[in-house]
């Protein structure tokens, strides 16, 4: 068979991703709901420019993500795909490079940065911290920390301007780059810097002649800033999905496709068919609803089933909670994520889940919390310490067992010993994993360096062995469960209280006596549609089904607390249920 008649026959089913695949237009957009096959379709694209030798044999194609965990998605689906429709496979995957934007701006860096400053001749040994940690005060000035926090602030509000990245690379080079230090913004606007020089630039916009960008959606303007110097004559691919843009608040751009439209003539693509939920009408149904007033602001006339539980205490609430996993885990063989808007929220079902001795994986760390920062410091500095440019089984071990006896120097408290115990066992989960991956020891090396370095331990979920997740609907995104609980669905919690706030002083909602209803006000249409977004995230983890539980007794002012409006749209038909005849 030919290339084309193998990939006609494995993509038979989806005539919107062989129309894409087979597609020779120079600027593509793909749109794809939660579930359509996405990484699958591009995998395919992949294969067939390389096979067709469209991309000729001393040039590459990029394919960039958002994640870390997001590119080792699109590097396993080339080594399942490729050996399908191609021989030779491992001939074709060393043509893609595939990374997040700062594992790419990285590899840029210790290939070119000396042009910039002798010191990135070491960068391997570099010192890599976030802006807001406190630590790069003793490199800056107060002058020179202004810059930064200025740089952080107007990154996250989408106001940069090439101005202020010139500032900043003036403090990285003076203060922080003869340190051995470099923030994680400061490794794009050390790359943009590099791409400023003309023979470097026009180098790799030949050199990468074939550009997919994942999850477009999510990009911010410093990464667009960076990844818009690659563009000149190579065909360039951006698929994402405007309504699983959840990242508004770390600086993701609005309207991004509409920017990519604007630039010149691009060709469209949708995938409709969703894998996920096909035959399951209740999540087919849910997901095209929320998906339209996502689109819309309005309501399109669908109607939708959403199974709610309702009580009148916390206490009640967490217990039906705990009770609905002990059911699940009990019996049947699938697994279930408890999915809360913010960590404080699980503070009480985790309390709830150990008086039933659940065992669960507490993910409700935040990356900002001192003992995360601390953990990724000693695990980075025992990873390079143990495991010598090569990550070998027995070198990987070592590592682990170094991190262990280290622990008392993460731990700053006793409640916050889970922080520890979950990151350290997904340091195990992905040494494990590493270990399974089609790459030889120096290649495993780098990966795994580059997800510490960009503190990437917690996309390692999806391989645990435990059944039960607790975890922020935000670190969710990417990941999937046989059924998800959502719990809290209360007004000034989901949505909170940044979109009820303004929406209650510009009256924009009806309030009854224990709900609230929405009335779509042109005022709140961004706050609300951030909500409707994360809520669909939200939904769209479950396989099976999507369960929510709300608390409408009273606050600690003996005011009842109120339905929230995601749960009380036109169209959602609240129905009640127990776990044994839902869960069977």
């Amino acid at each position: 068979m030919s290339i084309a008649e193998k990939i006609q026959a494995k993509y038979s089913n989806d005539e919107d991703q062989l129309r894409f695949i087979f597609c020779e237009d120079d600027k593509i957009i793909v749109t794809a709901s939660a579930g359509c096959g996405k990484t699958t379709a591009m995998t395919g694209k992949i294969a067939y420019e390389l096979a067709k030798e469209n991309i000729s044999s001393h040039k590459k194609i990029l394919a960039l993500t958002f994640s870390v965990n997001a590119a080792l998605h699109i590097k396993e689906s080339l080594n399942s795909v490729l050996p399908e429709i191609v021989d030779n496979t491992f001939h074709y995957v060393k043509r893609v490079d595939v990374a997040n934007y700062h594992t790419f701006a990285l590899r840029i860096l210790k290939k070119h940065g000396y042009a910039l400053h002798e010191n990135f001749k070491k960068i391997d040994n570099f010192q890599i911290i976030a802006d807001t940690e406190s630590k790069i005060s003793k490199y800056v000035n107060s002058a020179d920390l202004a810059v930064v926090n200025t740089f952080s602030s107007k990154l996250k509000n989408a106001t940069l301007e090439m101005k202020d990245i010139e500032t900043y690379w003036q403090v990285l080079a003076k203060q922080l780059i003869p340190n051995n230090v470099i923030t994680y913004n400061g490794i794009i606007v050390s790359t943009i810097e590099l791409f400023k020089n003309d023979t470097i630039r026009t180098f790799y916009q030949y050199y990468y002649s074939m550009i997919f960008i994942d999850e477009y959606q999510d990009i911010n303007l410093l990464e667009y800033i960076m990844i818009s110097q690659l563009f000149y004559n190579n065909k360039t691919v951006f698929l994402g999905d405007d309504i699983q843009k959840i990242y508004s608040f770390l600086g993701a751009i609005d309207n991004v496709f509409v920017r990519v439209k604007a630039e010149g003539p691009t060709t469209e693509f949708e995938f409709k068919h969703n894998y996920r939920f096909s035959g399951n009408k209740d999540m087919e149904d849910l997901d095209s609803l929320i998906r339209s007033y996502a689109v819309n602001y309005a309501y399109n006339g669908q109607n939708a089933n959403v199974y709610l539980k309702e009580f009148k205490s916390d206490v009640a609430e967490n217990r039906f909670i705990a009770n609905g996993v002990s059911t699940i885990i009990n019996h049947s063989s699938s697994n279930v994520a408890v999915l809360v808007m913010a960590s404080w929220q699980g503070n009480a079902i985790v309390e709830a889940l150990n008086q039933d001795n659940i065992i669960f994986f507490n993910a409700l760390f935040r990356d900002t919390d001192p003992e995360v920062d601390k953990f990724y410091e000693v695990a980075v500095d025992e990873f390079y310490k143990s495991v010598h440019g090569r990550a070998t089984k027995r070198d990987m071990k070592v590592c682990a067992d170094k991190v262990k006896e280290r622990q008392d120097e993460v731990i700053g408290s006793g409640d916050k010993q889970f922080i520890f115990s979950s990151l350290y066992e997904l340091l195990l989960v992905l040494f494990d994993e590493a270990s399974k991956w089609r790459l030889n020891t120096q290649d495993r090396f780098i990966e795994i360096a580059n997800i510490l370095e960009n503190k990437g331990l917690r996309h390692m979920m999806e391989h645990l062995e435990q059944r039960v997740i607790l975890t922020t609907i935000h670190s969710a995104k990417g990941l999937e469960w046989d059924y998800i609980i959502l719990p809290g669905n209360n007004s000034y919690t989901f949505p909170n209280k940044y979109c009820c706030r303004p929406c209650k002083s510009s009256l924009s909602c009806e309030q009854g006596f224990d709900y609230c209803k929405f009335v779509f006000s042109d005022s709140m249409r961004k706050k609300f549609c951030e909500q409707i977004n994360l809520l669909y995230v939200a939904i769209t983890r479950a396989k099976k089904n999507t369960f929510f539980v709300v608390n409408t007794g009273v606050n600690q002012w003996n005011h009842p607390k109120q339905k929230s409006c995601l749960i009380c749209l036109d169209g959602l038909i609240q129905k009640d249920y127990n776990w044994n005849e839902m869960t069977t």
